[in-house]
């Protein structure tokens, strides 16, 4: 499991005043919890925590937080994104332990044309996202499912896609 590091400074102040004034400074409030740990304000680099996100796995990938020296594994919780900017404005890491199953939504991506598209027919992608439990640094990236073999009325369901994508030891889908 590889994980990029963001240096995260602890932060005594909160609110909206001591947020805005850290993006003022370009950094990006944020906040670390998890079980077993109290909730920390932190401040982050933007540069840092764009190129953490910028994986193949986004969100689901694993973060290394450096708090004062210290390492703690972390993933992205909650991202707030300014409407305008696309730059991030407040980001939660939630602790995680390598050991503990959790749950995630991971993208759905249906590839190829489906024999009932070629007939005329429409294939409708119900969810863009998939959620799956597995232990923090085994998610795949997204889950691909080929579409070619569908005919007009056809379909897929989501036990199926994770019975054929998804290595039993790693993932499972949540009904």
């Amino acid at each position: 499991m590889s994980s990029h590091t963001v240096v995260a400074e602890s932060r005594t102040q909160t609110g909206k005043g001591a947020a805005r004034q850290l993006r003022a400074k370009g950094l990006v409030p944020a906040v670390y919890y998890g079980p077993g740990h109290q909730p920390t304000g932190l401040a982050v680099s933007p540069k840092e925590l764009v190129a953490a996100l910028s994986t193949a796995h986004g969100r689901n990938a694993v973060i290394t937080l450096q708090i004062s020296g210290k390492d703690e594994l972390a993933m992205v919780q909650d991202l707030q994104i300014h409407p305008v900017t696309r730059k991030p404005i407040h980001v939660d890491f939630y602790r995680v332990d390598t050991q503990a199953i959790i749950e995630r939504d991971v993208p759905f991506a249906a590839e190829g044309r489906a024999k009932g598209v070629v007939a005329g027919g429409e294939l409708a992608v119900v969810y863009r996202a998939l959620p799956l439990r597995a232990k923090p640094g085994t998610f795949p990236a997204k889950v691909q499912v080929d579409v070619t073999n569908l005919e007009i009325g056809d379909h897929i369901n989501r036990g199926r896609i994770m019975d054929t994508r998804a290595p039993a030891s790693q993932c499972s889908h949540v009904s």
